[in-house]
Formats: structure tokens, sequence, C-alpha cells
């Protein structure tokens, strides 16, 4: 889009559809909920052949954050800091300690029948991207060091 230009309907669709995901599950111990997700599935499948997956993708909402209300705060003589991007996700993040992330995955696989997509954060991986960990992800687990507290 063009600045000073009015959104297109598909750009006001795929905004809307990232920040108001899609977070009914269907019951599937009935056969009417197996078939709602056999259906979600396949649309699912069919959208990301798409030209728009790539776009849908791509817009991750976000907001700009001014620290004390101001636009800009001049930090020293020669740098001017502006706002911070700050990205908007419905991931849940979980912080626990190191003894407990493998039983979290365990449980994430038992109790979860609609496949989430999880992230496990360790000692030495290197962490995606704000963007990525806000998109990409329902689910983050995140290693608690006690030197945090």
């Amino acid at each position: 889009m063009q600045s000073g230009e009015f959104p297109s309907l598909v750009e006001l669709l795929l905004h809307h559809s990232r920040t108001s995901p899609y977070t009914y599950v269907p019951d599937l111990h009935t056969d009417k909920g197996a078939i709602k997700y056999q259906k979600r599935q396949e649309l699912e499948e069919r959208f990301e052949l798409t030209q728009l997956a790539d776009i849908h993708r791509a817009n991750t909402p976000f907001y700009l954050h001014y620290e004390n209300g101001q636009e800009y705060i001049r930090a020293s003589r020669k740098t001017i800091r502006g706002p911070r991007l700050m990205y908007l996700t419905t991931a849940t993040l979980i912080v626990v300690p190191v003894n407990l992330l493998s039983q979290w995955d365990r449980e994430f696989i038992k109790h979860c029948e609609y496949p989430l997509r999880v992230l496990m954060i360790r000692a030495g991986v290197p962490t995606p991207s704000a963007r990525s960990l806000a998109s990409d992800y329902d689910v983050r687990t995140l290693k608690f060091f006690p030197e945090w507290f």
C-alpha cells in the first residue's frame, strides 16, 4: 500500500485475520467436531498454496511505544531515540525450571489434540527474531534462570 492510500479490502481482511485469529478448537471425540477439524485443515492447506499466504505471514500486528508519551527523546547530542516497535501476539509464554522443560514438552504431546506450534528455548539455541516469535508460535517455553529474581 502506498503512503496516503486507503487499504484494499484484501489488506483489511488479512489484517483482521491476524488481529482476530480463529481460536475455535473442535471436539475431536464427536463426528461433527472431526468433520469441522478436517474441513479447517483442508482450507488452511489450500490457503498456504496461494499468494496471500506470504502476505498473511508478513502482516504481523504491531504498535509503536513512545516513552513518557513523547514522540522523540534525545538520548545524547548526536543520537535521537524514536519509538520502540512492539509486536502483538496471542501466544502464551511459559517460564519453567530447567528440569521441567522435557516434562512440559511431553504434556503438550499428551494433552493437545489440536496441533500447537511450540518453541522450547534452551541454552545455546539462538532465539528467533521478535517478528517470528510473535507470528510463528502458539506457546513459547522458556528456561527459568534463578538469577532473574
